[in-house]
This record gives structure tokens, C-alpha cells and sequence, in this order.
């Protein structure tokens, strides 16, 4: 007998400190709906996805009390205006909220309250810091629309600190992936690095967004998240993968209009379809990606084990641990999709692009762009060489320095 589907994707691990975990993720989206460190139970994720997916929806919450403010932004004007991924999103952080303060005055929730919140999810900052901002963003829209009174309890709370990603994709970590992805994750790939654009725009992206203009491809989008219309011209890499693409698609529509069978992906408008020809779910493009990802990180340490001709034997266990060490120092874990963004702006300002002209490509205001460059770009060796071969070889804006030889000796 099949599983009945409960909307849940269940992943249990054990931490280095031998801890046992098990978070609970809603199928659809990919959101994190809670850990059992945080005392989430499996009821209680179901319930949650019940009242997302309004199977189950609380009945008749008290007016005034948190669950009344909670239920009406869920279902307001405001909330439907946004993205499908948001919505789920929005409404998982605030399922959760609910389930701590449902019953009590909305107006009786203080900044006490939020910093006990983010004391309790201390184990994951990135959520916690979620939360007190969901929990804002409530206030807000309940002051204006429902007039509540008093302070916003979520109004610049003491956010746990958390580390701005600054992994990069590095050539030979990006060619392994590539060599190791099917035809349409490495294209996904090349959009996301090649027009620094979000996975959910590159995504959408299809045939009617690409144009030729005197000889070279152009990707016009507007990006879903700040609505920015951007036409990012297509590096010539893209390109190379971008054209028999639309090569394949135009094909398939000759095929389809002469009767003939065509693979729905094949058939499909959208540069990176799924197999179904639809757009991906969120959930199953990361699958794909992991599994491709998986795939590149064992040929990548079959590679090292074979330049160094082999592990060290067992009984010298120090040894042995210390290339295994070296050979997933190599591999790709720790990136990720997102982090292209930031690659493909790295790499243009490294290859001498300004500030505006990269902010052209990302849709990014030059202020933050600038924000970007400064935060993520290397301070490696080998920039720092670059740098100071290219002073040197400007002589016109060296100093000379050391004292010359006088004369007659």
C-alpha cells in the first residue's frame, strides 16, 4: 500500500557531538519547518502544513488575540501580492509563531518576548533572526491595517550575529561540476553564473526573454523579488550553451506542429525545464543539484587518489587522514547555487568591470553593488599578486626609492 503523502520531507542526522537531530522540511518549497532541537514534534510540522495548505485551518481565532493578527495578514492583500515561494515561506515562519503565542493579546507580545524567541532558536541563528523579522513585519502591517497600539515588539531586536556568505566558485570546483551535470543542470548552471541572476529567475527564464541583437544574445528579465528589468547580454560562454538550446526548441515546435512526438522538456519554452516540461519545484531542482554535485565530488576524489597513487595504507591512519582531508578540501561541499551570483560579480570586477557596470548585469543599486564588491571580493594571494605586477609594470606611477649611486664611484 502506498504512503499517504503528508507534505513533510523528513531528514535526521547525527552532529559531531553525537547529538541526534531531525528536521522536518515542507515538500513544496524546500522551508526549513523545525527541528527537534527547537522541540518540534512531527504533529506538530503536520499541523503546521495542514494550516499552510488550509486542510486543517485554526477555527475562528479571538479577535485581538496573536492568532486574529496572524490569520488576518495570512490572508490579506499584502500576502497575496507576493511570490508563491514567500507565501510558503511566510507562512511556515508564522505557523510556528502561532504555535507559541496563538492564544495570547497581540498587543501583550513585547521585545521580551522576541528575545526569548531568539534565546530558544539560538541552535539555528539564520531562523531565528527569521522569525523576530516576520514578527515586524506583522506589527507593522497590524498597526496600519487592524490599529493596533503600543511599540512593535519585533522593532529592532538584538539579532544573533551571523556571517555573510563569501564562498566563491573557484574554476577548477566549477569545471568539475560542470563535467559532471546533465545538459540542463549545466545550463541552469551558466545562467546563474553567466547572468548573476537569482535561481528563481533563472528558472522562469524562457525562450521569450532571449532576443539577438547585431550578432550576440540578450536575456531580458524582470526579477521577481525587486520587479528591476534588467537585458544582460550573454557571455560568450552562455552563449555557447544558450544556442543549441534554442536550436532544440525551435526544432521540437516544427516537430510538434508537423504531428510528430516531442519530449516535453525538449518541447518546452523554458530554457531549463524539468523533465514534465514545467517549470522545477524548488525541492526538486535542488535534488537534481545535489545529485550532481554528489557525482562531481567522488570523481573529483577518484582524480586526487589517482595523482597521488593512491591512499596511504590504514596502519598509517595519520597520514591516511590527512589526505582525506586534503581531497575534501577539493571537493564542493560548503557552495552553492546562490553563491554564482556572487561569483559571476566577483569575477567581472577582478576582470576590470566598474561598479555601474556590473550593477547593469545584477539589477543591483550601485550603492549595494559597491556593498557586494567590497564584502566578497578575494583577498587572496594571488589578486593581491596580480595587483602589484600590473603597478609594477605602470612605471609612470612608481616611486623610485632606493638611493642612488653617487657619481664617479
Amino acid at each position: 500500500m502506498p504512503r499517504a503523502k503528508t507534505g513533510l520531507n523528513t531528514v535526521t542526522r547525527v552532529l559531531r557531538d553525537g547529538t541526534k537531530e531531525t528536521r522536518w522540511y515542507y515538500i513544496k518549497t524546500g522551508a526549513l519547518i523545525g527541528s527537534s532541537l527547537e522541540g518540534m514534534t512531527r504533529d506538530r510540522a503536520l499541523k503546521i502544513v495542514r494550516e499552510i495548505e488550509g486542510e486543517a485551518p485554526m477555527a475562528g481565532p479571538r479577535v485581538g488575540s496573536f492568532g486574529w493578527l496572524a490569520a488576518s495578514y495570512l490572508a490579506s492583500a499584502r500576502l497575496a501580492k507576493k511570490k508563491e515561494k514567500t507565501r510558503y515561506d511566510y507562512a511556515l515562519l508564522i505557523g510556528r509563531l502561532r504555535e507559541r503565542w496563538e492564544h495570547r493579546e497581540a498587543e501583550g507580545i513585547t521585545r521580551a518576548d522576541v528575545t526569548t524567541l531568539l534565546s530558544d532558536m539560538k541552535a539555528t541563528p539564520w531562523q531565528a533572526n527569521a522569525h523576530a523579522r516576520v514578527v515586524r513585519l506583522l506589527y507593522s502591517w497590524g498597526r496600519k491595517e487592524l490599529k493596533l497600539q503600543g511599540d512593535n515588539p519585533g522593532l529592532d531586536p538584538e539579532l544573533h550575529p551571523t556571517k555573510p556568505r563569501t564562498a566563491i566558485w573557484d574554476e577548477d570546483r566549477a569545471r568539475a561540476f560542470i563535467v559532471a551535470a546533465p545538459a540542463e543542470i549545466r545550463l541552469g548552471f551558466a545562467l546563474l553564473l553567466y547572468t548573476v541572476q537569482r535561481p528563481s529567475d533563472m528558472l522562469a527564464m524562457d525562450e521569450a526573454r532571449v532576443m539577438e541583437r547585431d550578432g550576440r544574445l540578450w536575456v531580458l528579465l524582470r526579477q521577481e523579488k525587486t520587479q528591476e528589468l534588467v537585458a544582460v547580454p550573454a557571455h560568450r560562454v552562455l552563449e555557447g550553451l544558450l544556442r543549441p538550446r534554442l536550436v532544440a526548441m525551435q526544432e521540437a515546435h516544427e516537430k510538434a506542429k508537423a504531428g510528430e512526438a516531442v519530449a516535453p522538456r525538449v518541447a518546452s519554452t523554458l530554457l531549463v525545464p524539468a523533465a514534465t516540461g514545467r517549470e522545477w519545484k524548488f525541492r526538486a531542482f535542488a535534488t537534481a543539484w545535489d545529485r550532481t554535485r554528489a557525482r562531481a565530488n567522488i570523481a573529483i576524489a577518484r582524480a586526487a587518489i589517482r595523482e597521488w597513487g593512491g591512499l596511504p595504507p590504514r596502519r598509517q591512519a595519520a597520514l591516511r587522514d590527512e589526505a582525506k582531508k586534503a581531497i575534501r578540501a577539493r571537493m564542493l561541499d560548503g557552495l552553492q547555487r546562490r553563491d554564482l551570483r556572487r561569483t559571476g560579480m566577483v569575477m567581472m570586477a577582478l576582470a576590470g568591470a566598474t561598479t555601474v557596470q556590473i550593477a547593469a548585469v545584477s539589477g543591483h543599486s550601485i550603492d549595494t553593488t559597491q556593498k557586494i564588491i567590497e564584502t566578497y571580493i578575494p583577498r587572496r594571494s594571488d589578486v593581491a599578486l596580480a595587483g602589484m605586477e600590473a603597478w609594477e609594470e605602470n612605471q609612470v606611477r612608481a616611486i623610485a626609492l632606493l638611493p642612488q649611486a653617487k657619481r664617479g664611484k
